[in-house]
C-alpha cells in the first residue's frame, strides 16, 4: 500500500461501472456526455451543482471524443480513474433525485468522500449482514404472526361458549321460557283454574 494519507489511484479491485454506464448514456440516443446532461439536467443551472456536472461532462467527452473505435473507447473507460469517478458522480445524482436514498447514493461513487457515514467492513460483509439481519427480521414477524393467529382461534372459541351459555340462562329466567315450564307448571296450572272458575 502507497505510504501517505490519500490514495493515489483507485483500488485495483474495484468493480469499473464506466463502460456500462456510457453504454447507457449512449443508448438514449445522445452522441456525448454534454448532451446527456443537457438533456436530463432538471435542477438548478445556475448553482455550483450545474456548474460541476457540466464541466465533468467536458472532462469526459475531452478524453473520448479523439479515440476512433468503440474498442479503444471502451478499454479507456475500462482503465481510466477519472473517467470511472466523472461517469458514476452523475449516476449517482440521478439515483438519489429519483429515489430519495442519499446513503444508497454515497454509495455509488467511487471515493467515499470525508464527513460522510461509510462503512469499514468489505462490501460482501455488509452485504451478508444486512441479508441476515433481513433474514431474522422475517422470522420473528412470522412467528409473531403465528402467535397472533393461535390466540385469535382460541379467543372465538371462548366467546362462542359463553355465547351458547348466556342463551340457556337467558331462558331460564323468562317467564314463559322453557326452563321456566318444568319448574312452575303448577303455577301455570292453577292460573288456568282460577280463570276457568270465573267462567262457571
Amino acid at each position: 500500500m502507497a505510504q501517505g494519507r490519500w490514495q493515489h489511484q483507485l483500488p485495483p479491485d474495484l468493480k469499473r461501472a464506466a463502460p456500462e454506464i456510457y453504454r447507457n448514456l449512449r443508448s438514449q440516443g445522445v452522441a456525448s456526455a454534454r448532451e446527456w446532461v443537457d438533456r436530463n439536467y432538471t435542477g438548478n443551472r445556475t448553482g455550483p451543482e450545474w456548474v460541476d456536472m457540466w464541466h465533468s461532462a467536458s472532462e469526459i467527452d475531452f478524453v473520448l471524443g479523439p479515440l476512433r473505435s468503440d474498442a479503444e473507447i471502451y478499454h479507456t473507460l475500462a482503465v481510466n480513474d477519472g473517467l470511472e469517478m466523472k461517469l458514476r458522480n452523475p449516476s449517482a445524482s440521478l439515483y438519489e433525485n429519483r429515489t430519495g436514498d442519499r446513503a444508497g447514493a454515497a454509495h455509488m461513487l467511487a471515493v467515499a468522500v470525508p464527513g460522510h457515514q461509510s462503512d469499514l467492513a468489505p462490501t460482501w460483509m455488509v452485504t451478508d449482514a444486512t441479508e441476515h439481519s433481513k433474514r431474522e427480521h422475517q422470522r420473528v414477524e412470522r412467528v409473531a404472526a403465528e402467535r397472533r393467529g393461535f390466540r385469535g382461534r382460541g379467543d372465538g372459541r371462548a366467546r362462542g361458549g359463553r355465547g351458547e351459555g348466556d342463551g340457556r340462562g337467558g331462558g331460564g329466567t323468562g317467564g314463559d321460557g322453557a326452563a321456566d315450564g318444568a319448574a312452575g307448571g303448577g303455577g301455570r296450572g292453577r292460573g288456568r283454574g282460577r280463570r276457568g272458575g270465573g267462567k262457571n
